[in-house]
């Protein structure tokens, strides 16, 4: 069984939401259902972000195959605005 953390995600988009920022695109790997847990922001093979995702949000995925993630607080618009083509990893707790 897959850790709650094991995944990775291609994002499609990201946008802000209240003082949130949502990530959509494709997860591989990982369970079923993201719940909370830490993340990091891979552009061009670098980590640039380690950031809490509060889990996911179903009502917001759009397309079949989709998935959108939430994070506990915003992120910086820098990274906002170079997410598109990112990978978004989650990392167990004692890495963090």
């Amino acid at each position: 069984m897959p850790s709650r953390c094991d995944f990775a995600m291609e994002i499609d988009d990201a946008f802000l939401m209240a003082e949130r920022t949502v990530f959509l695109g494709v997860v591989r790997g990982g369970p079923k259902f993201i719940h909370d847990c830490d993340c990091e922001l891979i552009l061009d093979d670098v980590v640039v972000a380690r950031f809490r995702v509060a889990g996911e949000a179903l009502d917001l995925v759009r397309e079949k195959d989709s998935r959108a993630l939430v994070t506990a607080t915003k992120i910086g618009p820098e990274f906002l605005r170079r997410a598109r083509g990112a990978k978004l990893r989650g990392i167990p707790s004692r890495e963090m």
